[in-house]
C-alpha cells in the first residue's frame, strides 16, 4: 500500500502543479476521460455494445464544452462576480443556468448525432444531415440541469474554492452523461 500512497501523492501533486498551470486543457482533459467512460457505462447499462463513434462523440463534446468552456466561462464567472455571499451566489447560479448552460446542453443534443454518424465513416453530408436540436430534447436536458446543476452550484460558489470547480463539474457532467447517452442512442 506505501507504493500505491507514494503514486498517489506523486499523482496529486502533478495534478495541482498541471491544473494551477494550464487550467483549460486539464479540464478538457478530464472532462474528455469521464464522458468517454460515462458513455461506455450507460451503452453497458443499456445492454448494447458498445459504440466507440458514439463514445468518441460524447467525449469530444466533453471536451470542448464540458471540459474547455465551463472552465473559461467559471474563470469568468468569478471575476465577474466575486465572493460568496447569498446574492452572489444567486447570481452566479442564474447566470450559468441561463448563459452557460443552454450552450452546452444544445452541443450534446445537436453535435453528438451527427459526430457520431461522422466517427462511423458517414459522408458530411449525411453527418451535417443528423444535426438534431429539438425543441423536447432541450428542454429535458435544462430539467436535468435544474435538478442537478443548479443545486450543485448553489453550493459550488459557496463553498469550493474556483480552481477545482472544474474537475466536481466534469464529475457531475459524467453523471449527466449517462442520461445524454441514452437521449442521443435513442434509449426511453
Amino acid at each position: 500500500m506505501d507504493g500505491f500512497t507514494s503514486s498517489m501523492r506523486a499523482f496529486g501533486q502533478w495534478y495541482t502543479k498541471a491544473n494551477h498551470l494550464s487550467p483549460v486543457p486539464v479540464a478538457a482533459a478530464q472532462a474528455c476521460v469521464l464522458c468517454g467512460a460515462s458513455d461506455v457505462l450507460a451503452q453497458t447499462m443499456h445492454g448494447v455494445p458498445v459504440d466507440v463513434a458514439h463514445v468518441a462523440a460524447m467525449a469530444t463534446i466533453a471536451t470542448l464544452f464540458s471540459g474547455a468552456l465551463v472552465t473559461v466561462w467559471l474563470r469568468h464567472l468569478e471575476q465577474t462576480l466575486p465572493g460568496t455571499d447569498e446574492r452572489v451566489v444567486l447570481l452566479k447560479t442564474l447566470a450559468d443556468y441561463i448563459c452557460c448552460a443552454p450552450i452546452v446542453n444544445s452541443a450534446y443534443i445537436a453535435f453528438v448525432p451527427a459526430l457520431t454518424a461522422a466517427f462511423s465513416g458517414a459522408s458530411p453530408e449525411t453527418a451535417v444531415g443528423l444535426l438534431d436540436w429539438t425543441q423536447e430534447g432541450f428542454q429535458q436536458v435544462m430539467v436535468l440541469e435544474a435538478c442537478t446543476f443548479t443545486p450543485y452550484n448553489m453550493l459550488q460558489f459557496k463553498l469550493v474554492q474556483p480552481d477545482l470547480r472544474p474537475l466536481l463539474c466534469s464529475c457531475l457532467s459524467a453523471g449527466c452523461a449517462l442520461v445524454y447517452s441514452g437521449m442521443t442512442l435513442g434509449f426511453s
